[in-house]
Parts: C-alpha cells; sequence; structure tokens
C-alpha cells in the first residue's frame, strides 16, 4: 500500500496570498488538491493524507504538516501552490515544480517530479518553466520524496484566466494524480471510471457576475467553504450546487441553483447575509 501525503499551500486567511482581485491562493490549491485525491482514488493500493486544514481557515504551519506526513511514514509528499511576482497584472506565466537541492541528491524526487511536471504543464496550457530545486521546507524536512507544484501565476494576465475555469483546476489536479499513478506504476480499480466521475471539488461553488459581487460572495465562500467562479469561466455542468451571487442563472447548469443576485449590489448583499442552507 503506497501512502501519499498532500498539502495545499496556505489557508484563506493567510496574509499576502492573493491575486490582484482578492482571490485566495488557497481556493485554487485546495481545488486542484480535492480532485487530485479524488482522481488517485479510482487507483488500487494507494491510502492518501490531507496534512492541511481542509477548511482553509488555518494556515497549518509548515512543520506540523512534514512531521504529520513524517509519523505516517509516507511515501511521498505532494504540496500545490500558485505563484505570484506581486500585487499586479503581468506577462509573467508558467508551471514550475520544486524539488530539495541539489536535485541530484534527490533522485527519487526528481523521478516524481519528471512525472507530474509535464502533465501539469500540459493540463493548464501554459509556458513551461521547467523543474528546479529549492531549499523549502516541505522538501527539506519531508523524510520521503517529496516535490511543490507552482501551477500557475494569480497575477499573470494570461495564467489567471485558466485558473478561474473549474475545468482547468480540475485537469491540473487529475494531472498530479496520474503523475503518482505512475511513479507507482499503479492500477486503475476495475470499477473505476476516472475520465468521467465526478469530482468532489464541485459539490457546491459560488458564481460571481462582475468583482464588485466579490466582497459578498467571500463572505458566503469562507462560510460554506466553496470556490468562487466568474460567470464567463463557467461552461457545462461544473458542480451539483451553484449559488449566484450578482449573476443571472441563465445557460447555467447544475442539480440546485440558488439566485442570490439582486436589482443592484446593495440587494444582493443584503440576500447574501439572509442566506442560510
Amino acid at each position: 500500500m503506497k501512502k501519499v501525503a498532500w498539502s495545499a499551500g496556505h489557508g484563506i486567511n493567510t496574509a499576502g496570498k492573493r491575486s490582484p482581485i482578492g482571490e485566495r491562493e488557497w481556493s485554487f490549491n485546495n481545488s486542484v488538491v480535492i480532485a487530485g485525491m479524488a482522481f488517485l482514488a479510482n487507483y488500487d493500493g494507494v491510502q492518501q493524507l490531507r496534512v492541511d486544514d481542509p477548511s482553509g481557515k488555518t494556515d497549518i504551519p509548515l512543520v506540523n504538516r512534514t512531521n504529520q506526513a513524517n509519523a505516517w511514514k509516507a511515501d511521498i509528499y505532494v504540496s500545490s501552490h500558485h505563484n505570484a511576482i506581486g500585487d499586479e497584472w503581468g506577462n509573467h506565466s508558467g508551471v514550475e515544480t520544486f524539488v530539495m537541492e541539489p536535485a541530484s541528491n534527490n533522485p527519487l524526487s526528481l523521478k516524481l517530479a519528471n512525472h507530474i511536471h509535464p502533465k501539469v504543464v500540459n493540463a493548464m496550457q501554459i509556458r513551461d518553466r521547467g523543474v528546479k530545486s529549492a531549499n523549502f521546507h516541505e522538501l527539506r524536512e519531508t523524510k520521503m520524496p517529496a516535490v511543490l507544484v507552482e501551477g500557475g501565476f494569480m497575477d499573470s494576465r494570461t495564467d489567471s484566466i485558466k485558473m478561474q475555469d473549474a475545468k482547468v483546476l480540475i485537469a491540473q489536479g487529475e494531472a498530479i494524480a496520474k503523475g503518482i499513478a505512475d511513479y507507482f506504476e499503479l492500477k486503475i480499480k476495475p470499477d473505476s471510471k476516472p475520465d468521467v466521475m465526478d469530482v468532489k471539488m464541485v459539490e457546491r461553488a459560488i458564481v460571481i457576475g462582475s468583482l464588485s459581487d466579490y466582497p459578498a460572495a467571500e463572505i458566503l465562500s469562507i462560510r460554506l467553504k466553496a470556490p468562487i467562479y466568474p460567470r464567463h469561466a463557467i461552461t457545462g455542468k461544473v458542480a451539483s450546487e451553484l449559488i449566484v451571487v450578482g449573476a443571472s442563472v441563465n445557460g447555467l447548469i447544475a442539480d440546485k441553483l440558488t439566485k442570490l443576485s439582486g436589482s443592484n449590489r446593495f440587494e444582493t448583499a443584503a440576500n447574501v447575509a439572509k442566506y442560510r442552507i
């Protein structure tokens, strides 16, 4: 039985980990980890452990994460992140995957990275910045092969469009899982159909019409532990339930649609404040 420890970087309230429009890095990381764990569950002979706070409210110290993975005796450790240079939009772009430096001293981590990295690049369809080495805590203090995936730049004009698409984040998570499966040479369970499965990540999502709806939606997102997606990024069915804030429900597909949009942003905010599951 192979043991895989997953870490979604940071938390909802971690200072500074935001896109230029206030999107939380953890929301992207969390979406990737949930999709990856759901996809990997379709393979035989694997156990999984998540070492961050699944609610995102607490930024679990890195030492706690690596200690937990070490105590569990994980076979590999995978950390999901998304990059940023600053708090302004730029033209920089790309996926990069890190192993502990020097890479030559960590051949199994490098092997894992080389299985995962090209698949993530293909899923994101953005620049390939390569497999690199760095002295990061999660790579240094883990007693097993470990990689840290930077799935794109939150402050990139191109990458951010990809990251706002729920299907692309699912694809990134699945790409990591496929890389792990290749690394371990895992076999798919006979009764599984991972290419058409329903990913738990999209059980509930919040849809906004414009950036002016984000503050009201953010409150709801934290309370419901649900990701926020711009209306223009939603194509097809991306969630079992969609809660619509400041946008039209026309054309949206879900098992349950809840419209909280009002005639103006003040009425919308009031509807959000009154909403209860």
